[in-house]
Protein backbone atom coordinates (compact mmCIF):
# COMPACT_ATOMS: atom_id res chain seq x y z
CA UNK A 1 0.00 0.00 0.00
CA UNK A 2 2.28 2.67 -1.60
CA UNK A 3 -0.87 5.03 -1.21
CA UNK A 4 -0.35 5.81 2.22
CA UNK A 5 2.99 7.78 1.98
CA UNK A 6 1.76 9.63 -1.11
CA UNK A 7 -0.62 11.10 0.96
CA UNK A 8 1.20 12.06 3.82
CA UNK A 9 3.13 13.52 1.58
CA UNK A 10 4.49 17.38 1.90
CA UNK A 11 1.77 18.12 -1.38
CA UNK A 12 -1.67 15.90 -0.53
CA UNK A 13 -3.01 17.76 -3.82
CA UNK A 14 -0.53 15.38 -6.51
CA UNK A 15 -1.08 12.55 -3.66
CA UNK A 16 -5.07 12.67 -3.60
CA UNK A 17 -4.33 12.54 -7.69
CA UNK A 18 -2.62 9.85 -7.84
CA UNK A 19 -5.08 8.27 -4.96
CA UNK A 20 -8.12 8.94 -7.71
CA UNK A 21 -5.99 7.29 -10.49
CA UNK A 22 -5.57 3.98 -8.81
CA UNK A 23 -9.30 4.20 -7.27
CA UNK A 24 -10.36 4.36 -10.97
Amino acid sequence: MSCTPDTTGPEPGPGILKLTRAAN
